[in-house]
Formats: structure tokens, sequence, C-alpha cells
């Protein structure tokens, strides 16, 4: 009968730690890149529907590559259209390998990292559109598996 109880708290314990620990994401999309060669001329797209204006959240990347990536970084150009209409054009630079030439990120073959952008509270209400398009001069891009964008709350900081 003990050794039930403690299986099952134990269960318990891992599943309440595996929660606690896990990020808690208002948004997150992952796209694949078919074929794993993705070209410059097709986009990533993501649509957000914001509604708080107030929050502050962290931004990012997660990205999955694999050995056929032959780059020790990779530099993404993230276009983003506001509900008003305006588009924001940003270029970012995600270090995919240390200077040694080992990969950052966890896995085997398959390798996932992600990758903070920064952090940002959305001026307005309403859809923002993000297109993120790879800036590598290889067309088509190999070694890249999936690109994904995500978004957590930073928790007890309201904008002010």
């Amino acid at each position: 009968m003990f050794k039930n109880i403690s299986i099952s708290g134990g269960f318990a314990f891992l599943l309440l730690f595996l929660v606690a620990c896990s990020d808690e994401y208002v948004f997150y999309d992952n796209k694949t890149i078919p074929d794993e060669k993705w070209r410059a001329g097709n986009p990533l797209t993501f649509v957000l529907n914001i509604t708080d204006t107030t929050t502050k959240y962290n931004i990012g990347f997660n990205l999955r590559y694999n050995e056929n990536y032959a780059y020790q970084n990779l530099y993404l150009f993230l276009k983003t259209s506001l509900p008003n209409g305006k588009q924001i054009v940003d270029t970012v630079s995600c270090d995919l390998f240390k200077p040694d030439g080992k990969p950052l990120g966890k896995g085997n073959r398959i390798k996932e990292w992600n990758v903070s952008y920064g952090t940002l509270v959305f001026p307005m209400q309403g859809k923002y559109t993000m297109k993120v398009i790879h800036a590598m001069r290889t067309d088509p891009l190999t070694g890249i598996n999936s690109v994904g964008l995500f978004l957590s709350e930073i928790k007890n900081n309201k904008n002010n």
C-alpha cells in the first residue's frame, strides 16, 4: 500500500515540477521548413492577436537545426505589420554555434535553441503580423528544420 502512495506521490511531484519549470507562453507557433530548404522568398508568417497593451513580454525565436547548417550564426529579417498598417523591419543575429564550433542548444541530430529577441510592450490592440525571412547569402538555406516565434509575459512587470 505504501509503495503505491510513494510512486503516486513521486509522479505527482514530477508532474508539478514539469509544469512549474515549463515556459508559460502567451503565444507559440512553430513553422517547419519543407525539405530543410528555406528560400528567402518564402517568409514564415506568424499572426498575433493582441488585446493587452500594458503588459511587458519577452519575445524570441525557437530554432531547430542540424549538421547540414554550415554557418556559426543565422541572420533573420523580422518584418512586423502593426494593426494601424505601419511596418517595422529589424535584423536579428542568432548564434547557433560557439566560437569553438560546438553547437548551442539541446538534442542529438537536431539541435533546438531558443534565442531571445528582447522585451516589448505592444502599443495598440489588434492583429500583428510578423514575417521571418532568412537574411543569409545562400539561397536556399539548408540545415534549418523549423523556426518558431514565442511570446511570454514578464510576471509582475506592468508597463507604467
